[in-house]
């Protein structure tokens, strides 16, 4: 396995067709149904991929889920509770370069990293505000470096640690300003390094570079084009354009990388995304407790 957010690193852009977001209209795979058993799914909240085209998912049954990119179940690890291992409401999930799994427990305020079995190997963060704690963590994403970024939700900010957990640095606070937040949620790094998060309760898109300086937003409440209803999830493409999952509107939003609409197609109440970096297939998890590949 390796990093599931830093694909464009390791794949050649001039070798990628982009792709045209306007052609999706029906899944070419669903896979799926609401339930407690290996295969089934409880209100899914992260979804990655792994170097295979493997995919990853946790749910509300607190568990990762491994399955085959034809939608075959593999594995699984992970139970409810406080222990090593253990999570409670896992709703962030990551592959770093290499091939260890970051899942963030919201419940449990903390961040867990596993190898690419499964296997705990360590853990950071405690219930706080201080900086290195947190607060329902949701999002995370990891750069090239290996750096571990986090939606801090009810800190209402992002926080930056390094590929051990240590604390780097952090950025935002609540309000409805520029680099203000209102519960964040969704998380992503585009080529440029460039760091883009949903802001949940403020209904819209922020962008930020690599220090997380402000640099811009789109997007207000609303269900017209460029307009949110509780952003969740959030990703980059090859080429940098950007799909939001807009859950209450139920649909997938695209936009360039100026934040400029595209396009957009129906989903169900989605609430994680990710793009397989070889095939460019858009893999959709949501409350339908299934798994959607475009």
């Amino acid at each position: 396995m390796m990093d599931g957010e830093n694909e464009a690193s390791s794949f050649c852009l001039d070798c990628q067709e982009p792709r045209n977001y306007n052609e999706i209209n029906q899944p070419k795979l669903t896979f799926g149904s609401r339930g407690i058993e290996n295969g089934q799914l409880l209100l899914p909240y992260g979804i990655t991929t792994d170097s295979i085209g493997n995919i990853l998912v946790c749910d509300l049954k607190n568990r990762v889920q491994i399955f085959n990119s034809e939608g075959n179940f593999i594995s699984t690890f992970g139970s409810k509770g406080n222990e090593n291992g253990q999570f409670n409401f896992p709703c962030g999930i990551a592959i770093n370069s290499k091939g260890n799994i970051v899942v963030s427990g919201n419940l449990n305020h903390r961040i867990q990293i596993f190898d690419s079995e499964g296997k705990f190997i360590s853990t950071f963060g405690s219930k706080g505000k201080r900086n290195g704690q947190l607060m329902n963590p949701k999002g995370i994403c990891i750069d090239k470096n290996d750096n571990i970024y986090v939606c801090d939700s009810k800190n209402h900010r992002i926080q930056k640690f390094d590929s051990e957990g240590k604390f780097i640095s952090t950025f935002g606070s609540k309000g409805k300003g520029n680099c203000r937040f209102d519960f964040p949620f969704g998380i992503s790094i585009n080529s440029s390094g460039n760091i883009i998060v949903s802001d949940y309760g403020n209904n819209r898109i922020q962008v930020f570079n690599s220090k997380g300086d402000f640099i811009s937003k789109f997007g207000e409440r609303g269900n017209g084009n460029n307009q949110f209803n509780g952003p969740h999830g959030i990703c980059v493409d090859l080429n940098d354009n950007i799909l939001v999952c807009d859950s209450i509107n139920n649909r997938i939003q695209v936009f360039d990388s100026d934040g400029k609409y595209i396009t957009q197609f129906k989903v169900n109440q989605p609430t994680a995304i990710k793009i397989d970096p070889k095939t460019q297939n858009v893999i959709i998890c949501g409350h339908d407790n299934k798994i959607s590949i475009y």
